[in-house]
């Protein structure tokens, strides 16, 4: 498995994140690429435990079995269903988001998982291992929703 303390890793997420244009379209989905940066950045705050989220109901009822799922599954699906701090309707500015972007990977890299504190809404409390695991995906997710 990928590691986020890996030099590798990291460049590569950051390599896959220049690729993108403000214009670039997702092959999936509703958000374009500033706004996509911004929910992955939104992301890195609760993951960093800069902001906390109230655990969803779903998450309690359902997220034994999503996390089996999602810790066997290489890929996350298409359009998922996402809690609302997360979803991003408003414009943004590409250049700042991506920017803001670099430095949370950049952070990732330094700390590699010991630093992933937050509380996810939906699984709850994580290790760090699970948390650098679905951050790896979550990541590639979305860097896929665009082609790169």
């Amino acid at each position: 498995m990928k590691k986020l303390s890996d030099h590798g890793t990291i460049d590569e997420i950051i390599t896959r994140i220049d690729m993108l244009r403000e214009d670039s379209k997702p092959l999936w989905g509703k958000m374009n690429p500033a706004q996509m940066f911004t929910h992955l950045n939104r992301y890195m705050e609760l993951t960093f435990g800069e902001i906390k989220l109230k655990r969803e109901l779903g998450g309690i009822l359902l997220s034994y079995f999503a996390r089996k799922k999602l810790f066997t599954e290489e890929y996350l699906p298409k359009n998922m269903p996402t809690n609302p701090y997360f979803v991003i309707k408003d414009e943004r500015n590409f250049e700042a988001e991506k920017f803001r972007l670099i430095e949370y990977v950049n952070k990732m890299e330094e700390s590699g998982n010991t630093t992933f504190i937050g509380r996810h809404p939906f699984f709850g409390k994580l290790t760090p291992l699970e948390w650098e695991r679905l951050t790896l995906v979550h990541f590639d997710h979305h860097l896929r929703q665009y082609g790169v």
